[in-house]
């Protein structure tokens, strides 16, 4: 048999002679510009056959064929060396196709990974958000997150991956979470907390979700978790509130001052019930042994609460308003040193 041992569903419940056909489109074309690669005079002609590759495998069925074809790995190399080269004859080609690679199971995962290692170099990030393509990966980002239809744990992983990737140059994040939105990512924000991988580790979590919460693109993004809300805001100000104790406390300190600049108000209401309001201002109160980044990020917590006067009154009742106030003033150089970093 032609086809690869590690078949899809989908791929072997098609009727043989329709998968013959399938390959018999595709093959010739997979070998044409495998063998033509690097003649310098073929380039313009294998963009041409990578342009016909891209439109058989806008069918999912051409697609399946492909992922299932012997050579696809040395294909899907191609196309990122194309990419990496920004190559003009190819590279706009390269990336449409392996798009449509992300919808077989078989390709995925080590699409998305290959997305990684690409949003991670700069130009390369802008030309995907750029790509025309770049809806259709955000749609198979939403659904690897939220765990919608045939994804596979792998395909999460890297999902996740992609997303902290795409998250961590300030200049890419509006059109990575325009993206996202558009994708309808109603309950995004939620799902990623959730199926975020535990190897990843839970400051990679923070520093992300953070990221989507903070300025230059919080608000349109929060404002787009239409489903959820609720629960997201309730199990990230546990986390945050949780994490403060933690050697990462002074990060988690710094997200929920982020956090609770949100004009939108599902974050106050969420932490003023219940136990949670308490458990965060003692452990606001930190040593002073405890360095200055968590010093601070606990004081600017803390002007965030005092700007809300429902907030202000408990705290002002609270038993650790005094050590709280106490921190503050015996730290109030050093806090208004940081100030301008931390509000960065």
């Amino acid at each position: 048999s032609r086809e690869a041992p590690n078949q899809s569903v989908s791929a072997m419940t098609m009727p043989n002679r329709k998968r013959q056909r399938n390959f018999d489109l595709i093959g010739p074309l997979v070998d044409r510009v495998l063998t033509c690669h690097g003649e310098e005079l073929a380039e313009k002609d294998n963009a041409l056959r990578l342009n016909h590759l891209v439109h058989f495998t806008d069918d999912p069925n051409l697609a399946e064929t492909l992922a299932n074809h012997g050579k696809v790995k040395q294909l899907t190399e191609l196309c990122w060396r194309t990419v990496g080269a920004q190559m003009l004859t190819a590279h706009h080609e390269a990336i449409s196709l392996l798009v449509n690679l992300l919808v077989p199971q078989g390709t995925r995962s080590s699409i998305f990974h290959g997305f990684v290692l690409m949003v991670q170099q700069e130009e390369s990030c802008r030309t995907l958000l750029s790509h025309e393509d770049m809806p259709v990966v955000a749609h198979h980002l939403v659904k690897a997150v939220g765990k919608c239809g045939n994804v596979e744990e792998r395909d999460v992983i890297q999902a996740c991956n992609l997303v902290a990737a795409a998250m961590e140059n300030e200049k890419d994040r509006t059109d990575f979470c325009e993206a996202i939105i558009q994708a309808e990512g109603v309950s995004f924000l939620y799902h990623f907390f959730e199926h975020w991988p535990d190897h990843f580790g839970t400051a990679a979590l923070i520093r992300t979700l953070d990221r989507f919460l903070s300025s230059p693109v919080d608000e349109r993004m929060w404002n787009a978790q239409t489903e959820s809300r609720q629960d997201f805001a309730n199990d990230w100000l546990k986390l945050l509130t949780r994490e403060l104790l933690q050697p990462d406390g002074a990060l988690c300190a710094r997200a929920l001052g982020n956090t609770l600049q949100l004009r939108e108000g599902t974050f106050f209401q969420v932490l003023m019930q219940g136990k949670l309001f308490d458990h965060l201002i003692t452990n606001l109160v930190v040593g002073s042994k405890q360095g200055k980044d968590r010093i601070c990020a606990a004081m600017f917590t803390t002007r965030q609460l005092l700007q809300r006067s429902d907030a202000l009154k408990r705290l002002a009742s609270h038993p650790r308003f005094e050590p709280l106030v106490s921190l503050a003033i015996s730290n109030l150089q050093l806090a208004t040193e940081e100030e301008d970093d931390l509000l960065q």
